[in-house]
């Protein structure tokens, strides 16, 4: 069976049975001998995702919507209603948490640098203490293939002294 239902004077045929899934339709046919249409002066594109709903629980309903959803009487479980903001909201939250694991691994990449740096230091700081004790002298190295020279007082090269 279909009802008439005429929303700010647009007409739709709907499922009596679906349409008295709304509790304002049912009582409206419950208490009442409606002949005719339904009169009801609303938003078209609304009622619409209203009908939708009660066809399909799972219709996507636009959470910022949910006063049509009471203005029907429809019930409904407002966090399950569609909110196309949620996705963004749920990145953003992702791409926050991102940003802060990468501060904290440029803090320890920065720790690092700075470790290198008095490294290095320390090593220039040695390697210009050993030219002062290593002097070379102008004999080449005895060891077979090397052509270095000799650190002085020694048969041999630095490399192979050490």
């Amino acid at each position: 069976m279909t009802t008439i239902i005429n929303i700010s004077g647009k007409i739709f045929k709907v499922s009596t049975e679906i349409i008295r899934r709304s509790q304002l339709f049912d009582t409206m046919m419950t208490d009442c001998n409606i002949e005719g249409e339904i009169i009801i002066d609303r938003s078209v594109k609304l009622f619409k995702h209203m009908y939708a709903f009660l066809l399909d629980p799972n219709y996507p309903y636009p959470k910022k919507y949910y006063s049509e959803l009471d203005y029907y009487l429809v019930s409904y479980d407002k966090e399950s209603l569609y909110d196309p903001n949620a996705k963004i909201l749920e990145d953003l939250k992702i791409i926050k948490a991102d940003i802060k694991q990468i501060n904290r691994n440029i803090m320890t990449v920065e720790e690092g640098i700075k470790n290198m740096r008095r490294n290095f230091v320390t090593i220039e700081e040695n390697i210009e203490a050993i030219k002062d004790e290593v002097e070379l002298s102008d004999r080449i190295c005895k060891e077979y293939y090397c052509e270095s020279k000799c650190i002085r007082g020694k048969s041999t090269c630095r490399v192979h002294t050490f």
